[in-house]
């Protein structure tokens, strides 16, 4: 009894906290680890096609809030004799637009000749973000027009601009130029207007990855 007591002994007070300090911090990073592998679960980034399936719900949500018409096409082009102007057209490249206004048809945008003078109100939006990135150039002054060349050609898409950045030492929404803003532009005559639902896929670049999709309430297309 006294030979085991002496190889072994009682714990002592100091072994016993020593102990308890070290099982807590075990328990700690255990839990760390768990909360760890929970968050880089949450935050992976997500495919390509999960992205799409969440535009496609999003738009969803967007058209029965707002009691929106839609009526989808089989090419990228407008039905410009029998326009509805409260219908907003699907093209085949996935643009959502509604032409408010065709703007002059006798005055069309020229390849690399003629420039665009784009003002737009609108916001992003997605599956878990209804409303976000507000832009609005249309009613306030102190954001100058998106500026853009007209071109037309095909790089992986169609391609209906060259950006011209603005030089004004103020605010612009340069970031937002896309494909989908421009594209109204190969379509409708000057002084265009138009509602835009733009997939990310032909939104802006700085935005792709997020997968924001983006509303415009009304966009005006000047031609120079």
């Amino acid at each position: 009894m006294y030979i085991t007591r002496f190889f072994y002994g009682e714990p002592s007070r100091e072994s016993i906290k020593l102990n308890m300090r070290i099982n807590s911090r075990v328990v700690a990073l255990g839990i760390l680890a768990l909360c760890s592998l929970a968050s880089c679960r949450d935050n992976k980034t997500k495919s390509l096609s999960e992205m799409k399936d969440e535009q496609t719900d999003a738009i969803e949500t967007l058209r029965s809030s707002k009691s929106l018409k839609v009526v989808k096409r089989s090419d990228n082009t407008l039905p410009l004799s029998s326009l509805d102007s409260d219908v907003y057209y699907r093209l085949k490249n996935g643009l959502y637009v509604r032409v408010l206004d065709k703007g002059d048809m006798s005055k069309l945008a020229k390849v690399n000749q003629t420039t665009v003078y784009l003002q737009m109100k609108g916001y992003t939006f997605s599956k878990s973000v209804s409303r976000s990135s507000a832009f609005d150039n249309l009613s306030k002054a102190d954001v100058p027009e998106l500026e853009f060349s007209y071109v037309n050609y095909y790089n992986q898409g169609e391609v209906h601009f060259t950006p011209k950045p603005s030089t004004a030492p103020v605010n612009s929404y340069d970031q937002y130029m896309c494909e989908g803003l421009a594209f109204p532009a190969s379509q409708l005559g000057d002084g265009a207007r138009v509602s835009l639902i733009i997939p990310f896929e032909l939104g802006p670049s700085e935005i792709y990855g997020s997968g924001m999709t983006t509303f415009v309430e009304e966009a005006r297309y000047v031609y120079h």
